[in-house]
C-alpha cells in the first residue's frame, strides 16, 4: 500500500506524537499514595465513594496550596525535636 501526500504527512505527525509521549506510572502511583494516606487501618470503614471524594479534595488542596502540608510537616518535626531535647530531671537517690 502506498501513502502519498497529505496522508503521509498526517501519518508521520500522528506516529511522531505517539512516540514522543512519556510512558510512566508516576501519576497513578501518586494517586494511590494519596488514597493510601487517606484510607488507613484507622479509617478502614470508608466506602469507595467517600475515599474517592477525600482523595479528590486532598489532591486539589495540594495543587492549590503546595506548601500547606509541608508547613504542617515542618511544625510536627519542630515539636518532635523540642520533645527530644527536653529531658525530665533525674531523681537523686542516696
Amino acid at each position: 500500500m502506498r501513502i502519498f501526500g497529505f496522508l503521509a504527512t498526517l501519518f508521520f505527525v500522528t506516529v511522531k506524537s505517539c512516540l514522543e509521549k512519556l510512558i510512566t506510572a508516576a501519576l497513578t502511583e501518586r494517586n494511590w499514595s494519596l488514597r493510601g494516606a487517606i484510607h488507613t487501618k484507622v479509617r478502614n470503614r470508608l466506602d469507595v465513594e467517600m475515599a474517592s471524594k477525600l482523595t479528590f479534595i486532598k489532591h486539589n488542596l495540594l495543587l492549590e496550596h503546595k506548601d500547606l502540608f509541608s508547613r504542617v510537616r515542618k511544625m510536627n518535626q519542630r515539636k518532635q525535636k523540642a520533645n527530644k531535647k527536653w529531658k525530665p530531671p533525674k531523681e537523686i537517690v542516696k
